[in-house]
């Protein structure tokens, strides 16, 4: 995916939680956690056109709160990745409260990084 559209000459960036997924992904990923530190944390110039969120489901609500920020000041589009039935986030908390199960898979947030396009597999 990511060199299809690297060939249609867009600049592709592509995030995941673990290293171990970065490995396997390959396409020059990079962990979500050292992404948002350099690109959106410290000001760092984000110039991708796409931003590929690989495993979002072990992406934390604070990972996609820094997300959200730099969606509100790009023009990018997101290719969300993931399977809800796969492994959660790991102590995900906002504020001091505990995310509520299925919290991520119902949200807007989701549905308007994602352009109101869904595809889900069912085999």
């Amino acid at each position: 995916m990511t060199k299809t559209l690297r060939k249609g000459k867009r600049v592709v960036d592509t995030i995941t939680k673990t290293h171990a997924a970065v490995q396997n992904y390959g396409e020059g990923a990079q962990t979500a956690d050292h992404w948002v530190k350099q690109k959106v944390r410290n000001g760092g110039c984000v110039q991708c056109d796409v931003l590929v969120c690989e495993e979002i489901t072990m992406l934390g609500c604070q990972i996609f709160a820094d997300i959200c920020k730099y969606s509100l000041a790009s023009g990018v589009s997101f290719v969300l990745c993931g399977d809800f039935k796969q492994f959660a986030t790991i102590c995900d908390f906002w504020a001091g409260c505990a995310m509520a199960d299925g919290a991520l898979e119902n949200s807007d947030m989701v549905r308007d990084l994602a352009g109101s396009n869904r595809l889900t597999l069912t085999e």
